[in-house]
């Protein structure tokens, strides 16, 4: 799943820019939590669709945590091309 993902990323989007867009803002909370509620996902829904755990979720919309590494960088895509996630994930 997450090789898919990757995959797609790769050919769409420079790695790199998006985990520095995202590493540097030092209020990420309010930003997971927005982008579930536009996607109009529950916590469950969100964490079961792209493979987070719901109390790793929680932890990052509390801001008890911050996300990195490979979980960044799917959040930044899921961000950018929700849709595409969703397919590539599909497949």
């Amino acid at each position: 799943m997450y090789t898919k993902v990757m995959k797609v990323y790769r050919k769409n989007i420079n790695l790199n820019v998006l985990q520095e867009q995202w590493r540097f803002n030092s209020n990420l909370e309010p930003l997971i939590l927005d982008l579930r509620k536009r996607l109009g996902l529950t916590q469950e829904k969100f964490a079961a669709r792209f493979g987070f755990s719901v109390a790793t979720l929680r932890h990052w919309e509390r801001g008890d945590r911050t996300p990195h590494g490979p979980a960044l960088v799917l959040l930044n895509l899921i961000d950018r091309e929700p849709q595409a996630v969703m397919r590539a994930l599909a497949a």
